[in-house]
This record gives structure tokens, C-alpha cells and sequence, in this order.
């Protein structure tokens, strides 16, 4: 971001979301937030509960929800 290399752990999941992340990224650069600071916040974002949320079961097993 901004010629500054990182890299973030996000709770979304798929390519689309990268798409998404990378314009956001692409407007705080042009609102001249710092780029270390975008790749920070990066791990803040969030889908909302019940959209691509992954739960375990009691059985052990892993649920992706992702219902609306």
C-alpha cells in the first residue's frame, strides 16, 4: 500500500472481499491516511454476524453460515 509492504489477517473470507479491501485501501491513500496505518486497520474489518461466519459445532466440526 502506498510503495509500503505489509500484510494483514482479515475475518472475511473470499476474492471479492479483496477486491473491496484494496479499493477501501486505494480512498484512505487519497484522503491521505498513512499507509501503515491502513494496513493496521486492515484487521479491523468485519463482516456483519451471520454472513460468512464460521461457528463449530458441539459435535467438533466447523459451520460456514452464511445466511440473511
Amino acid at each position: 500500500i502506498g510503495g509500503v509492504a505489509g500484510s494483514a489477517r482479515i475475518g472475511v473470507y473470499g476474492q471479492h472481499q479483496v477486491t473491496n479491501l484494496s479499493a477501501a485501501a486505494a480512498l484512505a491513500m487519497a484522503a491521505g491516511v498513512a499507509p501503515d496505518k491502513i494496513w493496521r486497520d486492515l484487521t479491523e474489518c468485519k463482516g456483519a454476524w451471520g454472513r460468512m461466519h464460521f461457528a463449530k459445532s458441539k459435535l467438533g466440526f466447523s459451520i460456514l453460515f452464511d445466511g440473511y
